[in-house]
């Protein structure tokens, strides 16, 4: 278990160099295998940490900042437990796209997600969504799970059947970067 740290600067190569093995070149930040592996990352912040396969694999994290890192294949976390989180402002780097904010396997709890990506690619298929929210976002996938999440400012048609609310989460002031809540947010004490 990490408490109370700055993680930056992690680096992972870019390309897979054509190996089918899962578990190259990932886990910039945090490799931990798979979820529920008994790993932790809580109350820290990730920032400029950068893999082809995601800058956090595996394990949970717990109230952290994730922001100005990325991902390519797979997306900017996988096989990954995020809870209370907020990931927000996360890029490119070279010419690797973090292609989901939540990737393969994943699972979200009363996460925030803010201009997820690059071009703010939401989730991939396999990944479970909770009380989270979701604002200037793309890409919602038919086949994710939700339950109690709102969206704000999604730039393509959310898929029928999808259960997600489409509506201003409220936040406090977004634009100066200050995502609490207004008590009148339809999502307050969610």
């Amino acid at each position: 278990c990490l408490q109370g740290f700055t993680l930056r600067d992690g680096r992972c190569a870019y390309s897979d160099g054509g190996t089918s093995d899962i578990n190259k070149h990932t886990g910039a930040a945090m490799y931990a295998g798979n979820i529920g592996t008994p790993s932790y990352i809580v109350d820290c912040v990730i920032t400029n940490c950068f893999a082809y396969r995601g800058c956090v694999r595996g394990g949970s994290v717990i109230r952290t900042l994730i922001t100005d890192s990325g991902g390519h294949n797979g997306g900017l976390t996988r096989f990954s437990r995020l809870i209370n989180c907020i990931v927000f402002g996360n890029c490119a780097a070279a010419a690797a796209a973090s292609k989901h904010a939540l990737g393969h396997n994943c699972e979200a709890y009363g996460t925030t997600f803010i201009g997820v990506s690059k071009d703010n690619a939401l989730m991939t298929e396999n990944a479970i969504a909770t009380n989270c929210l979701f604002l200037t976002c793309r890409s919602v996938n038919a086949n994710m799970k939700y339950g109690g999440c709102y969206a704000w400012n999604i730039r393509d048609a959310v898929p029928s059947g999808v259960s997600l609310t489409v509506a201003d989460p409220q936040f406090r002031d977004a634009a100066a970067n200050d995502f609490r809540l207004l008590t009148t947010s339809p999502a307050y004490g969610g």
